[in-house]
């Protein structure tokens, strides 16, 4: 599994994950349930806390926490941090790649690529390189392009820094959104009257469905999504019209992560770890 891009935390967006080389249904329907079954968990060692927002993990199990304006990524015994005051708050954070993480500052709207160590590598300002742009969300795509939201055209667009050239995708016409994911080859979001939409990096629409009301969601894949709501966590599987309870003990969830089989649920200052199978 991948992970994903995510917006906030101000917003509180979790990083999205999906299924490498998955195939892409597409979904258009009212998600309802009549039944809801139960998922076990099995305890794995809990972990140090690094942050006061869990914001998730990579594909390497490092995890990455924000405090303030300082991001800090823990991997094993290191710990990395990086902090840029500059440039006001970060508003999008992407560390779907290990070694290429992304942050947006919307005020001064400038994307900044770090390296694994999170020492900055590269530096974007779209106040110049994309003047007409309103841009809302910004992410890494494939084959070294970028995500490129833009709220005033409503508009889902591919960047490349090479050519300096923009790919329009996508026109959202007449949706609110309220909530941004991404992988390097999907763009999701999700509108005010909770539907969850999706396309990939040529445009196509993959993803059309209604979902729970939710406090955090992380979308696994085009076919399911996690979600919490009153600190309880949820999956679901649209294929199967199905929902399941994940049976914790936890009293609070302020994050919450999931990674082959591995669930990280963050709350009272505690990061627990969990085995989870999901079928």
């Amino acid at each position: 599994m991948r992970s994903m891009s995510i917006l906030l935390p101000f917003k509180h967006l979790l990083s999205v994950r999906t299924l490498c080389n998955v195939l892409i249904v597409f979904f258009l329907f009212t998600f309802t349930i009549k039944g809801q079954s139960l998922l076990k968990v099995d305890s794995l060692a809990s972990e140090k806390v690094r942050g006061l927002v869990f914001l998730g993990k990579d594909i390497l199990d490092n995890s990455y926490w924000l405090t303030g304006n300082i991001v800090t990524k823990s991997q094993g015994g290191k710990v990395f941090s990086f902090q840029e005051f500059s440039l006001g708050q970060i508003y999008c954070i992407d560390f779907a790649n290990p070694v290429q993480l992304g942050l947006y500052y919307k005020e001064y709207n400038t994307w900044m690529i770090l390296d694994e160590n999170l020492v900055l590598v590269n530096q974007f300002d779209f106040s110049k390189l994309l003047s007409t742009y309103e841009i809302s969300f910004v992410a890494n795509s494939v084959r070294n392009t970028f995500w490129i939201v833009d709220e005033l055209g409503k508009s889902v667009n591919r960047y490349d820094p090479r050519r300096g050239g923009v790919n329009k995708l996508y026109t959202m016409i007449g949706e609110d959104v309220k909530k941004y994911y991404s992988d390097v080859n999907h763009l999701f979001w999700v509108t005010e009257d909770n539907q969850l939409k999706g396309v990939d990096i040529y445009g196509n629409k993959i993803l059309d469905v209604y979902i729970p009301k939710h406090d955090l969601l992380q979308i696994l894949n085009s076919k399911s999504i996690l979600y919490s709501y009153n600190n309880e966590l949820f999956y679901v599987d649209f294929e199967k019209n199905s929902s399941s309870k994940i049976n914790l003990n936890a009293k609070s969830i302020s994050g919450f992560f999931f990674n082959t089989q591995k669930l990280s649920i963050f709350g009272n200052r505690v990061l627990n770890n969990y085995q989870l199978k999901l079928s």
